[in-house]
C-alpha cells in the first residue's frame, strides 16, 4: 500500500487543527494576558497532539485529496467534529 498519496492531505488536517491552538497563543500573546496553566501542562500537548492527527484522519476519512483549504478548514474544525460525536455515542456532553 502506497501511503504518499495520503501524507499531504493528512498533514493539512494536522496544520489545521494545530493552527487553532496557534492562534489562541497569539490572541494571549497580543493581549498580553498571562497564559493560561494548561498551556505549561504535557498532558495538554499530549492531547492536542492526539486531536490533530484525528484532524488528519478526519481529512482521510472525508476522502479530501484536492482541496487543500477544506482540508485546512476540516483540521481546524475537527475539536468540534469530534466533540459532536462524542456527544452523539454517549447521548451527553462528555466531561
Amino acid at each position: 500500500m502506497n501511503l504518499v498519496p495520503y501524507a499531504g492531505p493528512f498533514l493539512l488536517g494536522f496544520l489545521g487543527s494545530a493552527a487553532v491552538e496557534l492562534v489562541t497563543c497569539f490572541h494571549f500573546y497580543q493581549s498580553e494576558s498571562p497564559f493560561p496553566a494548561r498551556y505549561r501542562k504535557k498532558g495538554f500537548w499530549a492531547v492536542r497532539l492526539l486531536i490533530a492527527a484525528a484532524a488528519g484522519g478526519l481529512v482521510l476519512a472525508y476522502s479530501i485529496k484536492d482541496n487543500p483549504i477544506l482540508a485546512l478548514n476540516i483540521g481546524a474544525s475537527a475539536p468540534a467534529i469530534l466533540l459532536t460525536l462524542a456527544e452523539d455515542a454517549k447521548g451527553a456532553r462528555p466531561t
